[in-house]
């Protein structure tokens, strides 16, 4: 058990973002750490994508989210390696919120994969979110 540099929470039912809820399995419970933007006041680009890229996916993907600068958009992806990581990266470095969606808990001794802890926080310290459905260390 470490100590958890940032809060982790449980969102209740009526917190969940609206879109989710229109989905065939919705997940009976989620954690956050930071908090979601208003649903209202902005679009949501999900990006999925492989964790071994191309030169030219890597570049397609950093063309489009920089060309999203001053609009009310929010990057919504996993933390996995590869298009994933950098969907977050080129979020942070035009001044996006980004939303990661890892594929465990939030606690930092849990948090995966370990190389992406450093992003994680970056993207709560420039007011993003981490959400997830896995329980974890709740500090």
């Amino acid at each position: 058990m470490s100590s958890t540099p940032y809060k982790i929470r449980r969102l209740l039912p009526e917190e969940f973002p609206p879109a989710l809820l229109e989905i065939p399995q919705v997940p009976q419970e989620l954690f956050i750490a930071g908090e979601l933007p208003d649903p209202h006041g902005y679009y949501y680009l999900c990006v999925v994508g492989s964790r071994k890229y191309t030169s030219y996916g890597r570049e397609a993907l950093e063309r489009i989210i920089t060309g999203l600068a001053g609009y009310p958009i929010v990057i919504v992806s996993g933390l996995a390696l590869g298009i994933d990581a950098l969907a977050h990266r080129a979020a942070l470095d035009t001044g996006l919120l980004t939303i990661a969606v890892p594929g465990s808990g939030l606690a930092p001794d849990v948090l995966y994969p370990r190389t992406n802890l450093a992003l994680a926080r970056e993207i709560l310290t420039n007011g993003g979110a981490l959400l997830s459905e896995f329980e974890s260390d709740l500090h």
